[in-house]
């Protein structure tokens, strides 16, 4: 937690750059796999529209990661923006986190990670207490499941 608020701002980079870059390596896919492009941030929409044969082969690369031993590593973080007009029980509540880590959830969750890092200081709503979740964990081994699919689609070795 301490760490987390010394470095808020390269915790900010992090997040905004590795949800782009997921966005990035989907939309190459896309292109790589003659869909053709999507004008969209939604990573969430972007990854369900992926031909289903690359769905497996992503999952498959997505469920070969090693797992952490969560009671004793954090896999994500949170960022609270506190309204002053928010009640002392929703300033106070902290959720918990999410139990489904497939894929197909943690880029769901993370479907908006880049708008609203990006634009963070325009997150905050009077009288409310905005969460903001970042899984960087799981969303790094998205990552890494999905730009090995693009290095191997661009060398020819497209998945059938």
């Amino acid at each position: 937690m301490d760490e987390g608020r010394t470095h808020m701002g390269e915790m900010i980079a992090t997040a905004t750059n590795l949800a782009f870059a997921v966005e990035l390596y989907m939309k190459a896919l896309r292109i790589i796999y003659e869909q053709g492009p999507k004008r969209t941030h939604d990573l969430g929409k972007l990854y369900a529209d992926l031909p289903l044969r690359l769905w497996r082969s992503i999952e498959t690369a997505y469920e070969a990661a090693p797992k952490p031993d969560v009671t004793r590593y954090a896999t994500s973080l949170g960022i609270s923006i506190t309204h002053k007009d928010a009640s002392p029980e929703e300033r106070a509540t902290i959720p918990r986190g999410e139990a489904d880590e497939s894929i197909c959830a943690v880029l769901e969750r993370s479907s908006n990670v880049f708008e609203n890092f990006r634009y963070l200081y325009d997150q905050g709503e009077p009288g409310r207490v905005t969460r903001l979740p970042f899984e960087y964990y799981y969303l790094g081994v998205a990552a890494d499941a999905l730009r090995a699919h693009v290095v191997q689609g661009l060398s020819g070795k497209l998945v059938t």
